[in-house]
């Protein structure tokens, strides 16, 4: 595994400051020096794609191997997120996209106890959930073209952890709820939105939604039905539109002849 992601690199300036600390001081510049100073973004490399996928599917495999890699894999997933000013928009999306599924497995897989009767405890690869979201929150204003790429990812990705512990994407809800008032107007990030509220409320008897939770949840609930409304009303407009323009299908009555 480390020398599948020894080559794995990055070019990114001296001194690049993002809202994710950095998880791995050793990645090194594609002509084997420490961070070069470079003031454009890197052309789309497959093969760094390739080792990524290669080495999230050997993290993610069993719970040996995710208690062995996945916290290694995951580091270089959010470097690459952290230097995402720097790198093809490909390349963060699906870094993104293999860091919430290491996420997600590492809660799916739990280590073995330690005695009989002993609490299961899922495996730690040190993401921190809120950081990614806040992450990918700042592009809206930073880089405008790359948040709906990684907000539709991400929002999809919520649902998925959510139905394996809905508990691990309401440990900082005002975080997910500022993300989600944002991409709530992407169509495609619309249905796993909506499919998370809908989570929440029918999980469980509605235990998750907390006091805390209760406001944000309305708030986003009632955008959705705003945004019905208006979809609603614009198709009313229309018919009663298309009714107007609709040519006639009467036949047109024979004139009167006098003999």
């Amino acid at each position: 595994m480390s020398a599948l992601l020894a080559n794995v690199t990055i070019d990114a300036p001296d001194g690049a400051s993002e809202t994710l600390a950095p998880s791995t001081p050793n990645m090194r510049a594609k002509d084997g020096s420490s961070m070069g100073s470079t003031e454009e973004k890197e052309g789309y490399d497959p093969s760094m794609l390739f080792l990524l996928e290669i080495a999230t599917s050997l993290a993610i495999r069993d719970q040996q191997t995710m208690q062995d890699h996945g916290s290694k894999v995951a580091g270089y997933c959010t470097e690459i997120l952290r230097q995402r000013k720097h790198l093809h928009p490909i390349l963060i999306e699906r870094s993104l996209i293999y860091l919430m599924a290491i996420k997600k497995c590492g809660n799916e897989f739990v280590c073995l106890p330690v005695a009989e009767g002993a609490n299961l405890q899922a495996i730690d690869v040190g993401i921190n959930l809120g950081e990614i979201i806040r992450a990918v929150y700042s592009t809206q204003s930073s880089q405008p073209s790359l948040f709906p790429l990684l907000a539709v990812p991400l929002v999809r990705s919520l649902i998925a952890i959510a139905e394996v512990n809905p508990q691990l994407v309401l440990e900082e809800p005002k975080v997910v709820y500022q993300i989600l008032k944002k991409a709530i107007l992407i169509p495609e990030a619309q249905g796993p939105e909506f499919d998370l509220c809908k989570l929440l409320v029918e999980q469980d008897g509605a235990r998750f939604v907390t006091p805390r939770v209760f406001p944000l949840l309305i708030n986003l609930l009632t955008d959705f039905a705003t945004l019905g409304s208006v979809g609603a009303e614009w198709e009313q407009r229309n018919d009663v539109l298309s009714k107007r323009l609709k040519p006639s299908t009467k036949a047109p009555e024979k004139p009167y002849i006098r003999w």
